[in-house]
């Protein structure tokens, strides 16, 4: 007779540190929502930085400093990183358009989180308005509405995110445009 592993357990435990997430980044929120999104493009902001030759239509840019100017955060990233509970592999897509996807699968069990990012200084910010799954053996799943990364370029190619509610960081490789 085959063993079963102790997923709802593990599940449990992922689901109750997104939500511990949710409560401990939800003040963010409150920085820069979708609503005000075009608000500030429409209104002249200080802190946003925008050269007097940069076409007003292109999205805004993380603040890296001169030494990272050839780093363009918009494209496909991908990881795989090694945890005591195995091997975590994330997929994100940034679109200039300010919508993003994210996929994590992780021992057999995949997530999938789609909606708007806003940057942030040198954060980008998540607002989730999709996510599967919904339901876990016929229950319904409360998942996180917004989180926040912290993000450092290594080069053009990769970057080191952060993720200070969660106490974790992790390298992304660029894999796409």
């Amino acid at each position: 007779m085959r063993r079963s592993q102790p997923l709802p357990a593990a599940l449990i435990w992922v689901l109750v540190i997104l939500a511990a997430a949710s409560l401990a980044c939800s003040f963010v929120t409150n920085l820069v929502t979708p609503q005000n999104r075009q608000n500030q493009q429409n209104q002249p902001n200080d802190q946003q930085n925008v050269q007097p030759d940069q076409n007003q239509d292109e999205p805004p840019a993380l603040d890296f400093g001169p030494d990272a100017q050839s780093f363009d955060l918009y494209g496909i990233w991908e990881s795989q990183t090694e945890t005591s509970q195995g091997i975590v592999y994330t997929k994100l897509i940034l679109e200039r358009t300010g919508t993003f996807s994210q996929t994590v699968n992780w021992n057999g069990l995949m997530t999938l989180d789609t909606g708007e990012f806003n940057l942030i200084g040198q954060a980008v910010h998540f607002t989730v308005t999709h996510h599967e799954p919904t339901e876990y053996q016929r229950k319904p799943l409360t998942w996180v509405t917004s989180f926040t990364y912290f993000i450092t370029p290594i080069d053009a190619t990769s970057m080191r995110v952060e993720d200070h509610v969660m106490n974790t960081s992790w390298t992304m490789d660029k894999t796409g445009p």
